[in-house]
């Protein structure tokens, strides 16, 4: 429970929408003021969390916390990018108190309809088979990159030139 409660506390003095942060994801920051208000909407929410926690609340009590903080979020007012980052958030503090969020976030995104069909359309699609592993190290930062091959094709290749 103390661990949980640390990391919610780190969570919640990190600055979450830091220069430094928005360019870590490729993007230009939004303007202060927007920055500060998710701030605080974030802040209440862990604060929200480290009570619950406190509290021994449920898996499913958390989930509830999660949900009714994220609704106080109106996606309309953010862009695509900020978006993504506020689920990116989201998930990250799900993860902290073990609650599986994504489908709630998937609904807050993408609206309840396209969130359904995708969860039937990954049910009727098989799944693909890894055929090979290939390992190659990033040139740049030196981490271990992964690539699955899930099909071989023979590709031909004809070329017509003038002399």
């Amino acid at each position: 429970m103390q661990k949980t409660i640390d990391k919610l506390l780190a969570f919640k003095q990190r600055d979450k929408f830091s220069a430094d942060a928005w360019d870590k994801r490729g993007l230009i920051p939004s303007d202060d003021e927007l920055c500060k208000k998710l701030t605080v909407l974030f802040n209440s929410c862990t604060d929200n969390l480290i009570n619950a926690v406190n509290q021994n609340y449920t898996e499913k009590k958390l989930k509830v916390i999660l949900k009714t903080e994220l609704s106080h979020f109106n996606k309309f007012d953010y862009d695509t990018e900020e978006r993504e980052f506020i689920c990116d958030l989201f998930l990250e503090l799900a993860t902290i108190v073990n609650v599986a969020f994504n489908d709630a976030l998937s609904t807050w995104m993408y609206g309840s309809v396209l969130t359904i069909l995708l969860k039937l359309s990954s049910f009727f699609r098989k799944s693909e088979k890894v055929i090979e592993k290939q390992l190659q190290e990033c040139s740049n930062c030196k981490t271990q990159l992964e690539t699955l091959i899930l099909k071989n094709r023979k590709v031909f290749l004809i070329l017509i030139g003038s002399s």
